[in-house]
């Protein structure tokens, strides 16, 4: 009949459509609209009147009235859904599912909020104390036409194993290799030492080690965490018994897998390291160390166990059931599905190490290089395939590929070495971000600091020594006066023992460093007043290898030095000890290196004599400057040899009755060595 039309409601919940002759909205006390992205939510909410979502009818084909701000909790959607909302009872289900799975959740101390259109957001502290939330994401298949205010994903296979998954790799691998400017593959005359070769797998598996791979064109590595249970090793007791078999009943879980998945790309050959570096033989390990580098960057493909924890775990992975499409309703014939939102690899060693969890490899120091070398990685997490490459990240869920806010530091790596050419302050930048990086991660041995660096080192050195000079203990001698300001980003821990990096190295201590140094290329600028020189250096490598483990490393520097006091004081109520220099005039604090205020072989008693080095000066704006100093201990008054205890950086401060004047008056020129 004309001018007549049936009236479809919306649930102010969900935002889905109502079944025909639905109650009305039922929520528990409580819900109300707030601002989610204002940090002074709590303080407007107090000043608002409560409000409560409400169902609307539905003039539109979109799912675009829904607002950001609704916050709720999970007996909203329960009693939304038994007023008769389908889409709130599958909500319902998949939040009810992750509740059951993380027990700590306490209702009473969680919200829900839409942070955005498709986004579910679920706050909530756990025992009252640590803040956690989890994500959970409304799409529709891609391919699919949908509403446009509902994201297009990828449906997950439901596990890594899956010829759909293998499959897709196919095709993001063949792309590379064809389309990739930057991800070239060129075949240089240095393979590996040892490679393991893959005769055959069926009907029976039989590999072999082999130490001629001058003919092999291509293959494979695979990065691994080794963990608590040590993976079967090459010895100099098993050597010839590999290069004829390996026996495969004594190969773990995870080098099968990789094994067939390397077979079923099509390639014959792959590098394991626990398998093709002879680990009883320190000469072996350090050469091959040493070719770090070239191994994982002429590889085809880095194969990532970034979800297994040792090689005992599966390579391969079935996804949770959060992570897996839950469908809620229709739009238009469009089914739209909810799934918790999925994790990625992430570079900020911040950010990693907030995953460790779930990705534990990508925690691990000697992974940091591998990953970032290698032209090629595939990422094997608990629910997807991860692909990173030098131009392109993608995933199989597509977050990745349409959401471009995953920093790639892969590509802009690759970027600085196409580039045709570069400025010193860009290289030493990408240097300043890589320790900075790198020295978040964790190592199990505190001598591999430099040595699980050293194939980056290696690689920039090849490419800019005309501007960064000789690379010693994890510096270089061009910017030693920039890098040398170095500090520790978090609390400092004990000094590793025996030390196996001069104290004037970042790699001298345990920890995150940040190296908040003056732009280098301000160092030209005439607001920059230089106080330190550097002279000359002299490096003892402990094997064949320059940029891996040292003996002793040494810089003779000239600059502004003068002498004060060492006193510190604990704060229990801040859980921080304060460290002060103090002269005859003034004191200031400054920011120790490693815990030598607590007991042990590196303590120094307070009243100790310590010595500053000007390190430079930087006019901040008119008249206020920032200075910094490094802080030293003497280790011989005849040779003048001193080795550093931490740094002074003081900003804002008046050039005249400051730190800086007053130690300026009390500093004379010398030419001291730092070890």
């Amino acid at each position: 009949m004309e001018g007549c039309y049936v009236t479809r409601m919306r649930c102010g919940m969900c935002g889905f459509e109502l079944p025909p002759n639905s109650c009305p909205i039922k929520l528990a006390d409580g819900a109300r609209l707030v601002d989610v992205w204002n940090p002074r939510e709590v303080v407007i909410a107090q000043r608002m009147p409560t409000s409560r979502p409400y169902d609307t009818e539905i003039h539109e084909k979109e799912v675009t009235h829904r607002k950001p701000g609704w916050r709720m909790d999970i007996n909203s959607f329960a009693n939304s859904a038994e007023r008769g909302c389908l889409s709130c009872l599958s909500i319902h289900k998949v939040l009810d599912a992750y509740r059951r799975q993380a027990p700590q959740v306490r209702q009473e101390l969680s919200r829900i909020t839409y942070s955005a259109i498709n986004i579910l957001h679920w706050s909530h502290l756990e025992d009252g104390l640590h803040k956690s939330q989890a994500e959970f994401e409304f799409f529709h298949e891609k391919g699919v036409e949908g509403p446009a205010s509902i994201g297009a994903r990828n449906l997950l296979p439901g596990n890594t194993e899956s010829e759909s998954t293998l499959n897709r790799l196919r095709n993001w691998l063949d792309d590379c290799v064809s389309n990739h400017s930057k991800c070239g593959h060129a075949v240089t005359a240095h393979r590996p030492t040892r490679l393991l070769h893959i005769h055959s797998l069926e009907p029976t598996p039989y590999i072999s080690l082999v130490d001629d791979c001058s003919n092999v064109e291509n293959y494979v590595c695979l990065s691994h965490c080794w963990g608590s249970k040590l993976p079967v090793c090459l010895t100099q007791s098993n050597l010839l018994e590999f290069k004829t078999e390996i026996p495969w009943e004594l190969l773990p879980n995870l080098f099968r897998d990789a094994l067939k998945l390397t077979v079923k790309l099509g390639f014959q050959y792959i590098w394991i390291d626990s398998l093709c570096i002879m680990q009883d033989n320190v000469k072996d390990w350090h050469r091959e160390a040493a070719s770090m580098s070239t191994i994982y960057q002429n590889a085809r493909l880095t194969i990532s166990a970034s979800k297994s924890r040792d090689s005992c775990d599966s390579l391969f992975s079935q996804a949770s059931s959060l992570h897996t499409s839950n469908e809620v309703t229709k739009v238009n014939d469009c089914t739209i599905y909810l799934r918790k939102y999925l994790d990625h690899p992430s570079w900020p060693s911040s950010h990693i190490q907030n995953k460790k969890a779930d990705l534990p490899l990508l925690a691990r120091a000697w992974v940091y290089q591998e990953r970032l070398i290698s032209p090629r990685t595939i990422h094997y997490t608990a629910n997807e395939l991860v692909w990173e490459c030098r131009e392109e990240l993608l995933c199989e869920c597509s977050t990745c590929g349409t959401d471009k806010i995953f920093p790639m530091p892969k590509v802009s790596h690759q970027d600085l070495f196409m580039a045709p050419s570069v400025e010193v302050s860009e290289v030493m930048r990408r240097w300043n971000f890589i320790v900075h990086e790198y020295s978040g991660l964790d190592l199990s041995f505190a001598e591999d600091r430099l040595p699980a660096i050293s194939g980056i080192a290696r690689q920039m050195h090849g490419s800019f020594k005309h501007l960064l000079g000789n690379y010693v203990a994890g510096m270089w001698t061009q910017t030693i006066l920039n890098t040398i300001s170095w500090q520790l980003s978090l609390a400092p821990l004990a000094r590793p023992h025996p030390k196996f990096a001069p104290t004037w190295s970042w790699a001298s201590v345990d920890g995150c460093v940040y190296i908040n140094s003056f732009e280098y290329a301000d160092w030209v600028d005439e607001k920059i007043c230089k106080h330190m020189e550097f002279l000359d250096f002299s490096v003892e490598p402990a094997g064949p290898d320059d940029f891996g483990m040292l003996k002793s490393a040494k810089v003779r520097v000239r600059g502004s030095f003068f002498a004060g006091t060492l006193e510190y004081k604990r704060y229990d109520i801040l859980d921080k000890t304060v460290c002060k220099v103090i002269t005859k005039s003034i004191r200031e604090n400054f920011l120790p290196d490693y815990a030598f205020f607590d007991p042990g072989p590196d303590h120094i008693e307070k009243g100790t004599a310590v010595y500053c080095l000007r390190i430079g000066l930087q006019e901040v704006d008119c008249d206020h400057y920032a200075v910094k100093d490094l802080v030293l201990r003497c280790v011989s008054e005849e040779d003048e040899l001193y080795e550093r205890i931490g740094i002074v950086h003081v900003t804002h401060v008046h050039i005249s009755g400051s730190w800086f004047s007053a130690t300026d008056a009390l500093a004379e020129q010398k030419v001291i060595t730092l070890i």
